[in-house]
């Protein structure tokens, strides 16, 4: 069909309506004038009815089933339509169905979701169709990062890690300007935290250390336990307790003899990503712990912490819970940053 035609088509539909036998391919042709021609939500929405009307006669129609999909996705019904595309796949289509269901995902604007299912579907197929959709996305996401470091209007923003495994975090974090990074992991802000500069300091250690702080828990002197050694949380928050005059081990998932290590601590600190795995007998009584793990318990779906809460609550001194303990300061000290961020702009 050619544009300019579709009202000519629509004419001659309903002309055949009136005048002959009205076949079930008619609404078809009607719905296919219908899309061509839609502009607004209700247009989409009548060219779907016609499509399901057909459909009505024809169930299995492969591109009246593409047409009703594509309907949904303009109305904004994106689960509906990936609902329609996933049952249309097969061995000969798939690539080009699950490039529609990414393209369905990032024009409702849900990029995320986008992002994690081209990457589930590519762990287990190699395909350059889905990979170029992936490629677009990163471009899209680079260029409004490189947007939002040139508009005077934004003080600092972060991107929302971790990211899909297609997309290298390091080469987003290194794009953000380090002067409008307020979640601290601009190698710029790590580099100059690690030797004691004013910098934009990670959110979440920052946060610990101020929770600390608040309950007046003291940390010179005391033996403080660190474990995980990530470069969000495990390494720089043991810069910072080593800045409050705390003596600091690290210690992770391979520490040889690790209950022991952990109990030696005055304040121990969890942020491995494993559900649970500090348990009570890991705990020295009267210790501090801050769970700073957010996982999903299989058995219940709950979130759940690195800490065995239950089980430890009762031996520490003070036990940050999951959710609600190190989450809301995380937020805070983001804040804090992005004030810090705005005044910094204003004092030059």
């Amino acid at each position: 069909m050619i544009l300019e035609k579709y009202d000519d088509v629509l004419k001659i539909v309903d002309h055949l309506f009136f005048t002959s036998k009205v076949l079930p391919v008619f609404y078809y042709f009607k719905a296919r004038a219908l899309y061509g021609k839609a502009s607004s939500k209700n247009d989409f929405k009548n060219a779907l009815e016609s499509f399901e009307f057909y459909l009505n006669y024809e169930p299995n129609d492969y591109y009246s089933l593409i047409y009703k999909a594509a309907c949904l996705r303009a109305m904004g019904l994106v689960n509906k339509a990936v609902e329609v595309y996933e049952k249309l796949k097969n061995e000969n289509n798939q690539d080009d169905i699950v490039s529609e269901i990414i393209r369905t995902y990032e024009q409702s604007g849900k990029i995320e979701e986008a992002e994690q299912y081209a990457s589930n579907y590519l762990q287990e197929h190699n395909s350059w169709q889905v990979k170029y959709s992936l490629a677009m996305l990163f471009a899209k996401k680079a260029k409004t990062i490189e947007e939002l470091n040139n508009n005077i209007d934004v003080d600092g923003f972060i991107v929302q890690l971790p990211l899909p495994r297609h997309i290298s975090e390091q080469k987003i974090i290194e794009a953000i300007d380090y002067r409008k990074d307020v979640d601290g992991f601009h190698p710029i802000n790590v580099g100059r935290m690690s030797i004691g500069l004013p910098c934009y300091v990670s959110a979440t250690p920052n946060g610990i250390l101020e929770l600390l702080k608040r309950y007046q828990i003291e940390t010179q002197g005391k033996k403080c336990v660190v474990l995980g050694r990530s470069n969000i949380v495990g390494k720089p928050m043991a810069k910072l307790l080593l800045d409050a005059n705390a003596t600091v081990t690290i210690a992770h998932s391979r520490t040889k003899n690790l209950a022991e290590v952990c109990r030696g601590a005055d304040i121990l600190i969890a942020a491995v990503g494993r559900p649970r795995m500090i348990t009570a007998d890991m705990v020295r009584p009267g210790a501090i712990v801050i769970d700073v793990g957010v996982n999903r318990d299989q058995a219940t779906g709950k979130l759940c912490g690195d800490v065995d809460f239950e089980a430890v609550k009762d031996i520490a001194a003070h036990i940050t819970p999951v959710p609600g303990g190190v989450g809301p300061m995380t937020i805070t000290m983001l804040m804090q940053n992005t004030i810090e961020c705005f005044l910094n702009r204003m004092n030059k």
